[in-house]
């Protein structure tokens, strides 16, 4: 028989929370943090976490809070991705990616298969994509940058997160309450480690940048003319 304390625990241990929040080397964004209860299983949290929740949020919760013009770094989940104007997929029919294409005045052979259709489609810029999170954020003022999908290492909520899991994780036996632990997990994270976060995020994206360009540099192919002989001097 399980005792009731160790039933309570259990039951806290299982349960999922969605925790969202927002800052920069100033700290935690105020009045932007929101806590709540998943409805659904441990193992699936995207019944909670998505598009509807996450641009509520940007709505009620962070947008009205930021003072000045931001730049607001987001990673390429699910929920941030809504498409105001959505793409095809690969489940599509042709008559309608036909239609799509039509619509955005982009010509195509008349008796295109699929394939060919995909290859027009590949063509068109990506940032031609209009996301309804980057609408809601622009029109507020602010801008977006969007990192490239397994490079969350470059937002330094990531390291927040990660501070504040550990913090949850040593003190929840002790706590006993998912939510005031939380809370307490975010409340002890202060404005001098958000700073020393985003510096070594910044300075992470610029020695990566170097690299890159390193890269580059050292692939750019060398073209030697051997039609050219102008430098080649002819004492007849």
């Amino acid at each position: 028989m399980e005792l009731p304390h160790i039933a309570h625990l259990r039951r806290n241990f299982l349960q999922r929370y969605i925790v969202l929040h927002a800052g920069s080397e100033e700290g935690f964004i105020k009045d932007a943090g929101l806590l709540f209860k998943s409805k659904t299983s441990q193992g699936d949290y995207h019944g909670d976490m998505n598009s509807i929740n996450f641009e509520k949020w940007l709505h009620q919760q962070l947008l009205p809070n930021l003072k000045k013009p931001s730049l607001i770094i987001l990673d390429n989940a699910a929920y941030h991705s809504r498409q105001l104007d959505k793409w095809p997929t690969k489940t599509w029919k042709k008559s309608d990616i036909q239609q799509w294409l039509r619509s955005k005045n982009i010509s195509f052979p008349e008796h295109s298969t699929l394939g060919v259709l995909w290859d027009v489609i590949n063509k068109i810029p990506k940032n031609d994509k209009v996301f309804a999170v980057n609408k809601i954020i622009e029109d507020a003022g602010h801008e977006v940058l969007r990192l490239p999908p397994y490079h969350c290492q470059f937002n330094a909520i990531e390291l927040v997160w990660s501070q504040t899991k550990r913090y949850y994780d040593q003190h929840i036996l002790k706590i006993k309450n998912p939510e005031e632990c939380w809370k307490a997990a975010l409340e002890q994270v202060i404005v001098e480690q958000w700073a020393n976060y985003v510096g070594q995020c910044t300075k992470l994206i610029k020695d990566t940048w170097e690299k890159e360009k390193l890269i580059v540099s050292v692939q750019k192919p060398i073209i030697i003319n051997l039609d050219d002989d102008s430098d080649v001097s002819n004492d007849e």
